[in-house]
């Protein structure tokens, strides 16, 4: 196929005859660079919001004494964790931004910029973002689990638990990330 603007021409062809080639189409890169940038702004605006709303949370259950229990705690923790994820993708980007947002403007090609601290930087974040998704999950998993201990097992008391549920949500994404990552080093360590 011969390529003509985003139009494909088969050889053999009739001169006049055109189909359109859309999957092969070249987006002009600061097209593709301005829709980054408005899809990051968007994810951005998110992220600050979530944020700023579960922090707002997150004070109004530590501030009355009595909303201090186990079933708050641990909706505490969950919100801890949604706190994390959020700060840490917003530092991850901030951080890339301020790093590359001049590089990126004259060079196309974002891998000819790293340098061993910046992509020892990014995979840091990278990792520290799987374990906040994953302490996400497993905080869920708690609540899931409180609620099944509060409804089928009213023998064993809510405090006695707590420290399970802090090992759970806390330690076991833990128990998943450090396998990733040394997969990872291991298979897919390349600059």
């Amino acid at each position: 196929m011969l390529r003509v603007a985003g139009v494909g021409r088969r050889k053999g062809a009739k001169e006049g005859v055109r189909s359109p080639d859309l999957t092969l189409r070249r987006v002009p890169l600061q097209k593709q660079m301005r829709f980054l940038e408005q899809f990051r702004l968007m994810y951005t605006v998110g992220y600050s919001l979530s944020l700023v709303s579960l922090l707002l949370a997150l004070l109004l259950l530590l501030a009355f004494r009595k909303l201090r229990c186990t079933r708050n705690y641990i909706h505490m923790n969950l919100f801890l964790s949604f706190m994390l994820r959020a700060v840490t993708i917003l530092t991850r980007d901030a951080l890339l931004r301020m790093r590359f947002s001049k590089d990126l403007q004259h060079e196309g090609h974002l891998f000819h910029l790293l340098g061993d601290q910046a992509a020892a930087g990014c995979r840091l974040a990278q990792v520290l973002t799987q374990y906040c998704v994953g302490a996400n999950y497993y905080w869920l998993l708690v609540e899931g689990l409180y609620l099944h201990n509060l409804l089928v097992l009213m023998a064993i008391s809510e405090e006695s638990c707590f420290v399970g549920y802090l090992l759970v949500g806390w330690g076991a994404p833990i128990l998943f990330v450090i396998p990733w990552v040394i997969i990872r080093y291991l298979y897919e360590n390349n600059q």
